[in-house]
């Protein structure tokens, strides 16, 4: 049996995220590479040379920051782990895109994800129905929150792939898409996570919002709004300006407020490049910014702010460019993506929730007879 390597780099790569420490780092890593590597030619095609240089391009952007703000900062040994995992994790989109956008194409990816979050979905479940393992999961797999938070995300390219399955073995790989789906609305139904439990709410509208016959610019202008919206939302509020309880949203209200704080009575420098770290100090213990944008804001500041707003404002306006099939299950992917980053510290690291997250969303981009261009 002729192995391909790429998929095999893929499988290396996502279990390599289950682990921690410096030889998990250095696996995923080398996988990325080695992808990146053999696969130029191919995602060049893909996404043609002027979208393969500002792929390039953005990692670079990060890590030209990263060392900047590390030469002229004085920040300690957590600071910089911090640093590195979140500039790790703003390359990470460019970085998936050229080391495993082909394997998405073919939806073998996808496949193999439905598998691993299945497993995840029912041991999850086990716990939260027999409490006795409830800490012992938590601990070795993440919070509750995390793993229906991975799943949801996941459901609208599940639901594709359940419509739009690929020609040859339909029934097998039907089969895992309906498993996937089951079992994540079972463990997000028990699993108490608010947040999972609206977002789901939350794409099932958006869904039906996209499939009313409008005119695509509208519906452009409507999810523009919604990304846009999101950060601009999270700002008025973290800067005080909607006058709201500091235990709201499960106390992100005064995580958003004291991190807000911070970074505006910085020196000009930090405000305009950032901090180089998004850890808030609460009373007693030090937290992540719970907040994908606030976070960007504290360590790359308004540069690196504004610079990743105008990506999500390209990536809305790319979408409606997809034939329209297409276009209802990419905007929940992505619009569930973002929010959920908006609420909880998942965004921080090349973390599990953000690989499965953008497997799942190449996998939708890839899935068209357009021709993807950045």
């Amino acid at each position: 049996m002729k192995i391909d390597i790429r998929k095999l780099l893929l499988i290396i790569f996502l279990i390599a995220l289950l682990f921690n420490g410096f030889v998990a780092e250095l696996i995923m890593w080398i996988s990325l590479a080695t992808m990146v590597i053999i696969s130029r030619h191919d995602i060049k095609i893909q996404i043609g040379n002027k979208g393969y240089n500002i792929a390039v391009f953005f990692i670079l952007y990060y890590v030209i920051l990263y060392i900047l703000q590390i030469s002229t900062g004085n920040y300690d040994t957590a600071q910089a782990i911090r640093l590195y995992g979140l500039t790790k994790n703003i390359c990470a989109p460019a970085l998936m895109l050229l080391a495993f956008g082909t394997v998405c194409k073919d939806g073998f990816s996808v496949r193999f994800v439905m598998w691993m979050l299945t497993i995840f979905n029912l041991f999850y479940i086990g716990a939260i129905l027999n409490p006795h393992y409830h800490d012992v999961i938590s601990y070795q797999m993440g919070s509750l929150n995390g793993g229906s938070g991975i799943s949801v995300v996941l459901l609208p390219t599940a639901l594709y792939y359940l419509k739009y399955p690929d020609k040859s073995n339909v029934p097998k790989r039907v089969n895992i898409s309906v498993l996937f789906v089951f079992t994540t609305l079972f463990f997000v139904a028990i699993s108490g996570s608010t947040t999972s439990q609206l977002l789901l709410l939350f794409e099932f509208f958006i869904y039906i919002t996209l499939k009313i016959r409008m005119n695509k610019k509208i519906l452009m202008r409507f999810l523009i709004l919604v990304l846009i919206g999101a950060s601009l939302v999270s700002l008025i509020i973290a800067s005080g300006k909607l006058s709201l309880n500091p235990d709201g949203l499960k106390t992100r209200v005064g995580i958003w407020t004291r991190a807000y704080s911070y970074f505006i009575n910085q020196e000009k420098f930090c405000v305009i490049f950032g901090t180089g770290d998004d850890i808030v100090q609460m009373i007693t213990k030090s937290l992540e910014a719970h907040n994908v944008f606030i976070e960007i804001m504290l360590i790359y500041g308004v540069t690196g702010l504004s610079f990743f707003i105008y990506s999500l404002y390209r990536v809305s306006k790319k979408i409606f460019t997809f034939q329209k099939a297409n276009i209802r299950y990419l905007a929940a992917c992505i619009l569930s993506y973002v929010t959920i980053c908006s609420l909880h510290p998942f965004y921080t690291g090349l973390t599990t929730f953000q690989s499965v997250s953008l497997i799942s969303i190449m996998f939708l981009l890839f899935n068209t007879k357009n021709k993807l261009t950045i």
